[in-house]
């Protein structure tokens, strides 16, 4: 079961990230799910910033320091889930799509295939924020969570 922590990081990331998901249909329908643009203000990085920061679970007065150019990187992102698990099997969490999505692996981790992900697809504001806070939480970032119960 999925701790609260874990829950409401993934609330953010569902808001910062704009998961893309396609499937390789041939002939059939295919399906495409993608979150809508969002705009972010300075004001509001410092407020996701203290929300960030705590549901990572950093210690009292240590926050994450992402700018509104970072969050709005983040919200504007299409993250391809295919690219995410291989980023994930690359790093040694499990051998295929479905070992990467239910193999139990660092957050940090996550974050890290997150970044190579959009990174790959030519998102490289998205992956530099994303790699920025993958380093700054890295420390107290040891939850472990499978990206299936991010999802």
């Amino acid at each position: 079961m999925m701790s609260v922590r874990a829950a409401l990081l993934a609330g953010v990331l569902a808001f910062c990230v704009a998961e893309s998901v396609e499937a390789q249909c041939g002939d059939a329908a295919c399906v495409r799910a993608s979150a809508t643009t969002a705009t972010v203000s300075s004001s509001q990085s410092e407020l996701l910033d203290s929300t960030l920061s705590s549901m990572l679970g950093l210690p009292l007065g240590q926050t994450v320091d992402l700018t509104a150019g970072d969050y709005q990187a983040l919200a504007n992102a299409n993250i391809n889930l295919g690219a995410v698990t291989q980023a994930l099997n690359q790093a040694g969490v499990g051998t295929d799509a479905n070992g990467a999505l239910n193999t139990s692996t660092s957050l940090n981790t996550v974050l890290g295939a997150l970044a190579v992900s959009a990174n790959g697809s030519g998102n490289t504001a998205a992956a530099a924020a994303l790699e920025k806070l993958r380093t700054q939480t890295a420390s107290v970032n040891t939850q472990n969570v499978t990206l299936a119960g991010l999802i």
